[in-house]
Parts: C-alpha cells; sequence; structure tokens
C-alpha cells in the first residue's frame, strides 16, 4: 500500500491510495512509500494542484449559488395600484390572484427574476377598523406574497422567508386627504420555479470535469 502525505500551507492532507507494492510511481514532488518501507514525516508543497483545487471549489461555490433561486428571504414592495373597475370593482381574492400574476409580477420580473408564480392562498382576511397601518409576523410565515387592500387601490409585496414584526402602511390617499384605510390583507403562495435545466447541467458538468482532470494529475497509475 502507498501513502502519499501532502503539506499545503498549514493544511496537511493525507491520502491513502490503494495501489500493490512495487507498483508506487512518485508524481512530482509526492514522497511515495511501500508497506515494508519505514513511513517517515515527509512534507512537499505541490503548487499547481493545489490551484487547481482552488479554482474548482470556485466553481462549485459560483454553481450552487446560480442554481439556488427561489428560496430568498426578502421583503419586496411590488407597488400599489388602483383597484381595477374603481370602487365597483372586483376584489375577491380570485381576482387578486389573477391581477397579481398577471400584472405584478411580469411588471417585476426584470428587476425580481427569482419572482415565481403565485397560487391561491387566504380567503381575504378584514380588518374592520380599517386601520392605516397594521403589523404582522406569524402571519406571513409560509406564504409567498401578501395583498393589502387600501380603499380603492391593490398593495403586493413578495414577503418569502420573512420572519420578524413588519409593519405595512401607511399608504398616502393620491387625493391629498391623508392617509387610506385598510380593509383586508390577503396571502399568496406560489409554485416552484423552475430552474433553466441546461444551464444548470452545464455548470455542474464543468465542475464534475474539473474534479475529474484534478484526481488524475494528484494520482497516476
Amino acid at each position: 500500500m502507498c501513502f502519499h502525505e501532502i503539506h499545503w500551507s498549514n493544511l496537511f492532507v493525507i491520502n491513502i491510495l490503494h495501489i500493490p507494492d512495487g507498483q508506487c510511481q512518485p508524481w512530482r514532488h509526492i514522497n511515495c512509500f511501500t508497506a515494508s518501507q519505514d513511513v517517515e514525516e515527509s512534507f512537499s508543497i505541490i503548487e499547481e494542484p493545489m490551484k487547481s483545487l482552488k479554482s474548482i471549489l470556485a466553481v462549485v461555490i459560483t454553481s450552487l449559488c446560480l442554481v439556488s433561486t427561489t428560496s430568498r428571504a426578502d421583503l419586496i414592495d411590488l407597488g400599489v395600484y388602483p383597484q381595477p373597475g374603481g370602487s365597483n370593482g372586483n376584489s375577491s381574492e380570485a381576482a387578486e390572484l389573477a391581477f397579481l400574476n398577471s400584472t405584478v409580477i411580469p411588471g417585476k420580473l426584470a428587476e425580481y427574476s427569482f419572482l415565481p408564480t403565485a397560487t391561491i392562498g387566504t380567503e381575504n382576511i378584514e380588518t374592520p377598523d380599517g386601520p392605516t397601518s397594521i403589523i404582522l409576523w406569524e402571519e406571513l410565515d409560509g406564504w409567498t406574497y401578501l395583498k393589502l387592500k387600501w380603499g380603492n387601490y391593490w398593495q403586493y409585496y413578495y414577503i418569502l422567508g420573512t420572519t420578524d414584526p413588519t409593519q405595512f402602511g401607511p399608504v398616502q390617499n393620491p387625493a391629498g386627504q391623508g392617509s387610506l384605510g385598510l380593509s383586508h390583507y390577503t396571502l399568496f403562495g406560489h409554485t416552484a420555479k423552475t430552474p433553466d435545466g441546461g444551464s444548470t447541467l452545464l455548470l455542474l458538468g464543468a465542475t464534475l470535469f474539473g474534479v475529474g482532470l484534478v484526481r488524475r494529475r494528484l494520482v497516476t497509475k
């Protein structure tokens, strides 16, 4: 059996390779011993392989960052919109969801490309006193979008991962008559956003290819 012992900076890597005695071939600065020999401490600095390994690690980290696109802990104000149809418009959960998917999200994708398609969530949660602001916390857990109805205006937020008490409002009346009152809020879920399969496979393939090259250079058969 051969023992390859490598010293790089302050990092010690011991790699035991199952190679028959007598077939052990030194590579560059690696000292190689057979099981019948006395193994003594020998440390060698290998610059080129370690540079390659650091490059591969950089590729791996970049790949993981690019693949992970939907699970973000953000609070994003997606804007305030006049209620379609004005005071006589339909403010049902289905109408609010349809507006979110057809108008709000498409209008923000250039800035927030990770926004997923919304799905049906809670019923409209009424706020009878018509407050000009509201603090929500546990109510947001597990949901992706929040819609608040201020008078005849709809405000949307992306809330996935929000864990702290958060104040929403006040929203100024565009007519200049103070702040609008909140009549209800609604929470929506989301469908999984399918990552770009081609890009993901390309990144992972490049990573595995690089690891294979480094392995061949570290171990000569």
